[in-house]
């Protein structure tokens, strides 16, 4: 198996400085900061050594609400974890689901990372020519697992090699929408946090690089995951 399905991407992901064309409802042409974005979405296998290390029972990872939801309801793993019935989900090279964002917001600080805003998700999945797919401006069906297409569930993380973006991320869309760290309301810091991307669930016209959706950030869903960012010291050489 590939080891950064199953380790922090580091520099893997860079998606360097310049200007995006994002889509119209973030603006259009946008001048966004050089960061690092996991090329794979956050895996069981790499979830699981966050669980494993303690990080349900780690304060420091938490936020507050975050923290009060994983006690009040004395939570140890994401949702549908170790459930026969969702056995299929769990395999290692899987993409995590069931993981709140409070959880997600837990993992990324243990491994000294964040989520993604909003506009960095799209400028790594539009590119500077702001494409409406990763690969390009026209759908093509058979790049990516949606709604219709093999079995009702999860797909090994890169496994639709085509459907890479433009610096190189997998499943930027199909496969689990994806949280970021933007309110769907920004005036209500308290307001559900906009996802992206589609899902192995989603119609293919909400597969794409402008459809958002967004979900209470304690939403646990079976086609709901994560990848994780940092913003660097400097760029990379």
């Amino acid at each position: 198996m590939d080891d950064s399905v199953l380790i922090p991407a580091g520099r893997e992901g860079w998606v360097p400085s310049g200007e995006y064309l994002l889509s119209a409802r973030l603006g259009g042409l946008q001048t966004v900061e050089g960061f690092f974005l996991d090329r794979h979405l956050v895996t069981v296998a790499r979830y699981r050594r966050f669980m494993e290390a303690g990080g349900y029972r780690a304060r420091a990872h938490w936020d507050d609400e975050g923290w009060e939801m994983i006690t009040t309801f004395r939570l140890e793993a994401p949702r549908f974890w170790g459930e026969e019935r969702w056995r299929r989900f769990q395999r290692d090279d899987r993409p995590v689901v069931g993981v709140s964002w409070w959880e997600a917001r837990a993992f990324c600080r243990f491994e000294g990372r964040r989520l993604p805003s909003e506009r960095e998700w799209e400028a790594a999945a539009r590119g500077p020519a702001g494409f409406k797919y990763p690969w390009g401006p026209e759908w093509d069906e058979a790049r990516v697992g949606v709604r219709g297409k093999g079995p009702r569930l999860t797909w090994p993380v890169g496994y639709f090699s085509r459907a890479k973006g433009p610096f190189g991320h997998h499943d930027l869309v199909g496969n689990v929408w994806q949280w970021t760290l933007d309110p769907s309301v920004p005036k209500d810091p308290e307001s559900p946090r906009i996802v992206r991307g589609g899902s192995w669930a989603s119609r293919p016209d909400q597969n794409d690089t402008e459809t958002w959706n967004a979900y209470d950030r304690g939403g646990q869903f079976s086609h709901l995951g994560f990848r994780t960012a940092t913003s660097p010291a400097a760029a990379p050489a």
